[in-house]
């Protein structure tokens, strides 16, 4: 089950919440209304690294979200569940 609680909305608009999906909290930037695009920093980058491509979607008439996968940035550290196919999980879970 996920449960996602907005933190705060900073003045570009962009609103940052925390998403429990599963055993892992992820942080998500989010701006924009319309279909959403999600976007997915490598590492060991955040969703920062999206900034500027995020207003550009948000301009183009797209929802744009940003995620910190697991044990990156401000998501959650747990021990184990790095492997692909877990990440794939927590995705679809925020998504969902």
């Amino acid at each position: 089950m996920q449960r996602t609680t907005v933190e705060n909305d900073s003045e570009a608009g962009f609103v940052q919440g925390y998403s429990e999906v599963g055993d892992v909290r992820l942080h998500h930037v989010s701006v924009g209304d319309g279909l959403p695009v999600l976007l997915i920093p490598g590492w060991p980058q955040t969703w920062y690294v999206w900034r500027h491509v995020m207003k550009g979607l948000a301009e183009a008439g797209f929802k744009a979200i940003a995620v910190d996968p697991r044990g990156i940035g401000q998501s959650s550290r747990p021990a184990r569940g790095y492997d692909t196919a877990t990440a794939a999980a927590d995705l679809h879970g925020l998504m969902r």
